[in-house]
């Protein structure tokens, strides 16, 4: 993993990249508009439901090549799909109530803890109620490496009231202090929970490190952030970034220091991908999208400035169901949001679930199912309250629990993992359906994803579509649509 410095070595930048220019304006969407909105309101706790107790390595066993791992094994799963989701935390996601006011079964969730974890609080240690919110909200809580620090307090999680919130000018008022301590109802996120209660859901999932967007996106792709850490100073970030733009790097003691352009030589998965002959693509936003800044490719020199720059970063990410559509998928897929269809607070938006259950169906009507894996996850925790303490491995790491929803005819039914996950999980599972090396960062020290699924059953079917509560061309026009930043957005909001 990489939670220690090394630079400088990482820190190889392309004189060509310099000379890129900046970002370009965006138009006002076109897209459905969010429901109306219920007024928050608070929940008693129900009654806990029973759960196992979580672990923090899961047990190996052989894979079908003789080796240790989960027996993954390239005659079962040849495609896999990462869709990733903005800012929000575990608890936000899945800590609501279903309609006979029970919380997600045997998930660890603020309602129903495990024992001896921490409860609600404010950092005077004062019992703080949680609040039912929505997906649109106005408000976006801050979320940088510092935030994350005093969010967690040492594990006795109560720093949330201290962040500061940034409104939107949708917002019709300033938010209370306690105001990131919040869930989602569950009639927003329905899809989510439908395929969390279907499949498999870990409540162990953390942030590979305490960053915001920038960071974490750069682990999904290289399984480290090449000892960077938060946001780039100017957008869009990576190799288009202006001139003069730069991202703190980590010191030794897990602090912050002025450092380096954000276009790095570091090597990806993609080149891994590219040295073995394995196809991959990745689907964004357009330059003109608020989403670009998650086209994390924009960062690696060699793609941002070669052909697959062009030929495998693919926009808009609604062209993903056209080609699933029309039947192509390649082995390795990433797939992230344009601003509407984001579950990123800024967006005023509620499409995110259904932007995602539309992938989802794609792939299970399509003739790609029988051999697919697809993994949904969220970036960072966006500043919400999360009551689960995360493992520290580092002074930057690992960062606040964040959802994981695993899909595939071989998932587990109905299971909720307790095993201790990170995005390098998702890479480590592909490294080995795929049969390649270890990255030897974040991959290396991860699990495999193993116990989220059964490869000795039979892979099972489908069947009916997810409800949406959009129709498939409000969410393919969201997922093309392009839009800048939202009005009353900080500049460092991502």
């Amino acid at each position: 993993m990489n939670a220690w410095p090394k630079f400088p070595a990482f820190f190889a930048l392309s004189a060509s990249a310099l000379a890129l220019g900046s970002c370009g304006g965006g138009s006002s969407p076109s897209g459905a508009l969010p429901s109306a909105r219920p007024s928050a309101s608070p929940h008693a706790t129900p009654s806990p439901s029973p759960k196992p107790t979580p672990t923090l390595t899961p047990t190996a066993v052989p894979t079908a090549a003789g080796g240790v791992g989960v027996g993954v094994g390239p005659a079962k799963i040849k495609h896999v799909v990462f869709v990733v989701q903005e800012n929000r935390s575990f608890d936000d996601i899945f800590g609501g109530f279903d309609a006979s006011g029970k919380p997600f079964p045997g998930a660890d969730v603020w309602s129903n803890p495990d024992s001896g974890e921490p409860t609600p609080h404010d950092h005077n240690g004062n019992p703080v109620t949680m609040q039912q919110g929505l997906l649109e909200d106005c408000f976006s809580p801050a979320h940088y490496h510092p935030n994350s620090v005093q969010d967690v307090d040492g594990g006795a999680m109560n720093g949330f009231d201290l962040e500061p919130v940034s409104k939107l000018a949708c917002a019709p008022s300033t938010p209370p202090p306690t105001f990131p301590y919040r869930y989602i109802a569950e009639s927003e996120v329905a899809s989510y929970w439908q395929l969390a209660e279907t499949y498999v859901v870990a409540d162990r999932m953390f942030e590979p490190m305490s960053s915001g967007s920038f960071g974490a996106h750069l682990y999904l792709a290289a399984g480290q952030s090449a000892n960077t850490i938060d946001e780039p100073s100017n957008t869009p970030w990576g190799c288009d970034a202006p001139i003069g733009t730069i991202v703190d790097v980590i010191t030794h003691g897990g602090g912050e220091v002025p450092g380096v352009f954000p276009c790095f030589a570091i090597p990806s998965f993609a080149d891994e991908l590219d040295l073995h002959g394995v196809s991959w693509r990745y689907y964004a936003g357009a330059r003109n999208d608020y989403g670009y800044l998650w086209s994390i490719f924009d960062a690696f020199e060699r793609i941002r400035n070669g052909p697959e720059w062009t030929s495998n970063v693919i926009n808009p990410p609604a062209q993903f169901l056209t080609d699933v559509g029309n039947g192509t998928l390649a082995a390795m897929t990433w797939i992230t949001p344009t601003l509407d269809t984001s579950d990123h607070p800024v967006s005023h938006s509620n499409l995110g679930p259904s932007w995602v259950a539309s992938v989802v169906n794609a792939v299970g009507a399509s003739q790609f199912w029988n051999s697919t894996a697809i993994f949904i996850t969220w970036d960072d925790w966006g500043g919400w309250y999360d009551h689960v303490p995360p493992p520290t491995l580092s002074p930057v790491a690992l960062g606040i629990r964040v959802p994981l929803i695993v899909v595939s005819p071989y998932a587990r039914a109905g299971y909720v993992s307790h095993v201790v996950h990170t995005t390098g999980s998702v890479l480590h599972f592909a490294e080995e359906a795929f049969n390649l090396p270890s990255l030897g960062e974040e991959d290396a020290r991860a699990d495999d994803l193993g116990d989220a699924f059964d490869f000795t059953q039979m892979p099972r079917t489908f069947g009916t579509q997810l409800r949406t509560r959009y129709k498939v061309d409000a969410i393919r026009r969201a997922a093309s649509t392009s839009r800048g930043r939202p009005a009353g957005a900080r500049d460092d909001d991502d």
